[in-house]
């Protein structure tokens, strides 16, 4: 086999019930106040208020609505409610679009760029995003573990 080299920063913790870690993980991490980006299903059945409940004050409120194949005022929608929080993390909970979805919103909400003005190539990430836990409850997409992200642009 030929050497290569495969760049990956981002450390993955698995294991059962790792959920229940999580405000230990933001704690190292010296985070303080988060905002979890989720679905509905997840709101729903009562994971999304047991997680900020058990986060010990730490994820004070979470957002949803992301749809699959997360359109560009999805990505834009999460990213008012980031900014307007005035929240210094995010979790994202849920498959690869909120994965997705949350990468963009993360990178894109310290700044005053829309995500179509990104796309589009007309703003320049200069500075370093809100930093982002990412917990899938799927297999198989590795947005948990990409710098990319995947965006329905309906305007084309």
């Amino acid at each position: 086999m030929s050497a290569f080299f495969y760049y990956q920063t981002v450390p993955i913790e698995f294991g059962v019930r790792k959920l229940q870690s999580l405000p230990d993980i933001i704690r190292e991490r010296g985070y303080h106040k988060g905002l979890l980006i989720t679905t509905k299903s997840i709101v729903a059945n009562g994971i999304a208020d047991r997680v900020v409940a058990e986060s010990g004050g730490l994820i004070t409120d979470f957002t949803y609505g992301i749809q699959p194949n997360p359109t560009v005022q999805n990505t834009d929608d999460c990213i008012e409610v980031l900014r307007s929080g005035k929240y210094d993390f995010a979790v994202a909970l849920g498959g690869g679009s909120v994965l997705d979805c949350a990468k963009v919103t993360t990178a894109l909400a310290p700044t005053t760029a829309t995500t179509q003005r990104f796309f589009d190539g007309e703003f320049v990430l200069t500075e370093p995003g809100l930093p982002l836990i990412a917990v899938p409850t799927t297999a198989g997409t590795a947005s948990e573990i990409t710098q990319v992200e995947s965006d329905c642009n309906q305007r084309l």
